[in-house]
């Protein structure tokens, strides 16, 4: 079984929308011979993908592989009632069932968002999905960047070298940032430094190989997302990543 997690880009839209589901993970289901677990949901934060993936470690799942899809750094998520999640962002703030209440995201926005804390979670998250994919579900995994195009940019200025890294956190530093909180930062930094190597990220989004004709327009079924063109070349970028990193597998996998 392969296992795929993400926001909005990567959802069931036969779930949320019509009994038609042209999402990416759909049509890879289409052209392999294991079965596809989607988890993804709209507006859904990193955090709650790596909450989800201990579940179903919990639980006794097995995969022959994991795919994440990555979400925009700046999201969170808040435990809530049923095993459910709430998702924050800078511009909404909902629940798996889509109900949306955005009434705390001023104060979310001034007392809470910081960008080198959300870019370091960011990361922190995928060494902790790495781990327990290694060390617990005994799987791979890949890590896709899916829309978030700021993190190639963060990526090349923290992992290239200590100046830069540096430079960095200087020009993003909140105010009231000491030296000291400066420091420790370095060195959490440095030390997912270490592991950056063996992670399996795409870290080009998937906005760079699409163009305005594979997204839905303001009136189609799903505003500013791909539409069912745009799922499908996604889907074979994936596949073709899959084949790259794990060729064994994608042997396995083929229809």
């Amino acid at each position: 079984m392969i296992y795929v997690n993400g926001d909005s880009w990567s959802r069931n839209l036969w779930i949320d929308w019509s009994p038609v589901d042209w999402s990416w993970p759909k049509q890879m289901q289409d052209q392999i011979t294991v079965p596809v677990l989607n988890e993804s949901v709209g507006c859904g934060s990193n955090g709650r993908i790596l909450s989800k993936l201990q579940q179903n470690y919990y639980l006794g799942k097995k995969f022959d592989l994991v795919i994440v899809a990555l979400t925009v750094y700046s999201r969170w998520h808040i435990p809530s009632k049923n095993l459910s999640t709430w998702n924050i962002g800078r511009y909404v703030m909902n629940d798996e069932k889509y109900s949306f209440d955005e009434t705390i995201l001023p104060w979310w926005l001034t007392n809470v968002y910081d960008r080198i804390e959300f870019v370091y979670q960011y990361y922190n998250i995928i060494w902790q999905i790495n781990e327990l994919c290694k060390n617990y579900l005994k799987c791979p995994v890949i890590f896709f960047n899916a829309w978030d195009t700021e993190i190639p940019m963060f990526d090349e200025m923290i992992f290239s070298d200590d100046n830069n890294l540096l430079k960095w956190l200087e020009s993003n530093k909140s105010n009231d940032a000491t030296d000291k909180i400066v420091s420790r930062y370095f060195n959490l930094f440095k030390f997912l430094q270490t592991d950056r190597n063996q992670w399996n990220f795409e870290i080009t989004p998937w906005r760079s190989f699409l163009n305005k004709s594979h997204y839905d327009g303001p009136n189609d079924r799903d505003p500013h997302h791909p539409n069912q063109e745009g799922h499908r070349l996604i889907s074979e970028q994936v596949l073709s990543t899959i084949n790259k990193h794990f060729p064994t597998l994608y042997q396995k996998f083929k229809v």
